[in-house]
């Protein structure tokens, strides 16, 4: 450690030996600016002479390789890996591994009211386009929960119902099943996903194919329990169902 005293303006250690004299601004830049001169500045820095070759590999001006492109790309791919995954995402890889596991997994993005007639009839056709062709198919009513409606907006910000997803790429909407329909290109589209028995009714008999229900816990109204705390009564919601008081038809996800 060092001690200075400022008699005399020198830096003496702890026993007292001389490390050196303190100078001024003026005493630095005197004793800088020769150093400073001798420099030549209009040569560039090694380090700016460096370039990346078409294998991503840093390369010197003699052709030394300083990194290696493989480190980049490693790092690269730690960073996409360590990146928290967005609900489109994860929904896209959660859909691709049941179509792998299953040969064929469809979402179908839809709406039950029927206040607009052009998007109701729209998602019409698209429903009975995959029934003619007899394939399992999932349909999320985006007003049936507000987790549908929220995974319509992340996946696709700017567009409406309906909308077909197969093992968690996007087909498209009541326009483009029209047109492949009509050319048999959705057939062979769809020939690995898998088929359903023609049923008598063609309908769930648990939901009406709908696929939600009551809930059976709550039976819709939400306040399925009531627990005392102190001398108050509190009502609390049903966990089991959404926010509407439904569930999910195992049925029909079955």
């Amino acid at each position: 450690e060092q001690c200075a005293t400022p008699p005399g303006r020198i830096i003496r250690t702890r026993d007292g030996s001389v490390r050196g004299q303190l100078g001024s601004v003026k005493m630095l830049k005197a004793r800088m600016l020769p150093q400073l001169s001798e420099q030549d500045f209009s040569t560039p820095s090694p380090h700016r002479l460096q370039r990346r070759d078409s294998s991503g590999d840093i390369v010197a001006p003699d052709g030394t390789v300083v990194r290696s492109g493989s480190v980049s790309k490693t790092l690269q791919s730690l960073a996409r890996i360590t990146r928290a995954k967005t609900l489109a995402e994860r929904l896209e890889d959660a859909e691709r591994e049941a179509g792998e596991k299953t040969g064929g997994k469809i979402v179908v993005y839809t709406t039950s009211v029927k206040a607009v007639a052009a998007t109701a009839n729209a998602c019409s056709t698209v429903r009975k386009i995959l029934q003619q062709h007899r394939v399992a198919f999932e349909e999320r009513d985006v007003m049936m929960s507000n987790d549908f409606s929220a995974e319509l907006k992340q996946r696709l910000p700017s567009l409406g119902v309906p909308q077909v997803f197969l093992n968690g790429q996007h087909l498209g909407g009541v326009d483009f099943m029209v047109e492949k329909n009509d050319t048999g290109e959705l057939t062979a589209m769809l020939e690995a996903v898998p088929k359903i028995p023609r049923l008598e009714s063609g309908r769930c008999a648990r939901c009406d194919s709908k696929g939600f229900h009551l809930c059976t816990w709550c039976n819709g109204d939400k306040n399925s329990m009531v627990s005392r705390i102190g001398s108050q009564l509190i009502r609390l919601q049903c966990t089991c169902c959404n926010e509407n008081g439904l569930m999910r038809c195992t049925n029909c996800q079955n």
